[in-house]
This record gives structure tokens, C-alpha cells and sequence, in this order.
């Protein structure tokens, strides 16, 4: 039972759920990457009143996202004793604990998936109408075992629930159902009725995992070779996203199937010069390039992905395959 994929818990917490109480500047810093500074500044907060409960939140978001992960559930858990009846209190120590015991023993995991489901729990109630608390809660049943807790029918329920609530917002929890259940065509139907929520902590939400989970889906949809939603599934994510890799990513991949070369290199380049960490791109670039019949690009689009992707893969195995054919020409 694989408890360290569970406790990554996929949602992401977006800083405009942040409190303004005097801390505009601290969600600069943070916006910013600036968790040091936050650091420096919060702590000689807390020396002066260790019970600000917005400070003990905004420093357990700055060490979270520096790797500290038991002090940020130190500070979030904290923030809960002083102010009880806040979901994104709870919400934020289910993500601290969540990350800061995927290294501990499995008995240690279990115990503390209660806790997390608990506090996500307590989220929902205290907030109904919260994305962010349902589509954790979501998120948790598709992924927890039935041993801790875990229900599919759960998540389903949950999402049913918001329909009353906010029907466009849950069909992204009904994209979580489909997606875990590896119902990818089911996922793309949903998310191409998505329009993007317009309240900042909702759209951040959905920028923050709907390109990756698109990206994903259409992923699986082109090796099925279900090529009208994984081409419809990239040009959404274009519109929604322009400024992420994931549509152009998938658009050129996409392209290369329907053996439009030129216009795949054009957009895989476009996507590489948003993510140069991207390193799977320059594998599809030497893919577009070798079926276009151009050799010397295809040839050192491959050794690039090579040099730079340091884990053996499916990609990594024929990249290497696709260079010793090259070299034989």
C-alpha cells in the first residue's frame, strides 16, 4: 500500500487565501519567492505577539515552501488552537502535515491520514462553499485507501454536493473523479465545460492543477489514439493557460501525430521557451524533426534530451533507439 503518493495530497493552496491583516507586504514576499525575508520579518512578529495566528500562517506557508515541512506544521497547526473555526487554517495544516510525513515509517503514515482527512474534513464544514476545502476533500477520497478512509462514492457525493452550490466549479471536482478512476475521456468532456472561475483563489486553484492535469489526461487520450479530445483538450489549455507550456506541449505532440511537422516544431519550440526545464520537449522535438526527414536536428534535439534527463524511461529507451537508426543513415 503506497501511502507516500496519498500524503503528496494534489492541491496546492493559493496565496490569495492569504489573510490582509496588515500583511500586504508578506503576500509581496511571498508572490515574490522571497521565504527568507518572511522568515526574518515573522519571527520577530512572533517575538512581539505569539499569538498573531496570521503570522504563525504566513511563516508555515514560507517554510513549506522551502522544504521545512515540520515547522510549517508546527506553525499551521498553532494557527488552529488560536483560531479554531478558520477552513483555511485546517486546510493549510492538512497540506504541511501531509508533505511533512512522507519520509516517516508506514504506521506513522497511517496514523497521521487521519489527521489529514480530519482537518480537511473540518474545512468543508466550516466553509461548504470553499473550492479549495471540497476539492482537497475530493482529491483525498480518490487517492486514500479504503483502510484509512478513502471512498470513491464519497468524492462522487462531495462533488454532486457542490453542483448545488457552484455547478461550473464542480465539474473541476468531477474532472478529479475521472481522473483518478483513468476515465480520461470522461476527464476531457468535463474540462471542456470548465469556464475559468473569475474569484482569485478559485482560478488559482484551477491555473495551479488543471494545466497538469490536462496535460496528463490528453497525454493517455493520444495513446489511445483519441486524437480530437487530446487536440481539443491542448487548444483549451492554450486558451486558459497561454503563458504555461502544457497547451503547446501537447498541441505539438499532437501535430507531429497528425503529421503536421511544421507546425508541431513551432509549437513545441514555443513551450520549451516557457519551460526550459521541460526536458521531455526536446525528445518530441527530435521526434517532430525525424519525421520531417531532417537528420542533423532530430539528431541533436536527441542527445540534448539524453545529456540532460539523468532517469532511464520509456522516452530516455527509445531516444537512444531513434539516435543509433539516425546514425546509421
Amino acid at each position: 500500500m503506497n501511502f507516500t503518493c496519498l500524503l503528496l495530497l494534489l492541491f496546492l493552496l493559493p496565496a490569495s487565501l492569504l489573510f490582509a491583516q496588515n500583511y500586504a507586504e508578506v503576500k509581496h514576499l511571498l508572490k515574490k519567492g522571497q521565504f527568507k525575508d518572511i522568515e526574518t520579518m515573522l519571527q520577530e512578529q512572533l517575538k512581539a505577539n505569539p499569538n498573531d495566528d496570521s503570522a504563525h500562517y504566513y511563516l508555515g506557508l514560507a517554510y513549506f515552501h522551502q522544504g521545512k515541512l515540520e515547522e510549517a506544521s508546527k506553525h499551521h497547526e498553532r494557527c488552529i488552537e488560536l483560531h479554531p473555526n478558520s477552513s483555511t487554517y485546517h486546510l493549510a495544516f492538512a497540506q504541511s502535515l501531509g508533505r511533512s510525513v512522507q519520509k516517516a515509517g508506514i504506521f506513522s503514515q497511517i496514523g497521521s491520514v487521519g489527521r489529514i482527512k480530519r482537518s480537511i474534513e473540518k474545512a468543508v464544514e466550516l466553509d461548504p462553499r470553499s473550492l479549495n476545502a471540497r476539492f482537497a476533500l475530493v482529491a483525498f477520497h480518490m487517492q486514500a485507501p479504503g483502510i484509512v478512509g478513502g471512498s470513491w462514492d464519497e468524492a462522487m457525493r462531495q462533488a454532486k454536493a457542490f453542483e448545488a452550490i457552484d455547478a461550473n466549479k464542480a465539474q473541476m471536482l468531477w474532472c478529479i473523479v475521472h481522473f483518478y478512476k483513468k476515465e480520461y475521456d470522461k476527464y476531457a468532456d468535463k474540462h471542456f465545460s470548465i469556464v475559468p472561475p473569475k474569484d482569485e483563489s478559485s482560478l488559482e486553484l484551477y491555473r495551479d492543477n488543471f494545466a497538469y492535469y490536462g496535460y496528463t489526461a490528453a497525454s493517455e487520450l493520444l495513446a489511445k489514439k483519441d486524437y480530437e479530445r487530446a487536440g481539443a483538450i491542448s487548444k483549451k489549455l492554450v486558451a486558459d493557460f497561454p503563458d504555461l507550456h502544457y497547451g503547446y506541449a501537447m498541441s505539438g505532440r499532437y501535430l507531429t501525430e497528425k503529421g503536421e511537422y511544421d507546425a508541431a516544431i513551432t509549437q513545441l519550440e514555443k513551450a520549451l521557451a516557457l519551460n526550459r526545464k521541460w526536458i521531455a520537449g526536446h525528445y518530441y522535438l527530435g521526434v517532430a524533426h525525424q519525421a520531417k526527414g531532417d537528420k542533423e536536428k532530430a539528431t541533436q534535439q536527441f542527445e540534448k534530451f539524453l545529456s540532460l534527463e539523468k532517469q532511464t524511461s520509456d522516452l530516455t529507451k527509445d531516444a537512444k533507439e531513434r539516435l543509433e537508426k539516425l546514425r546509421k543513415l
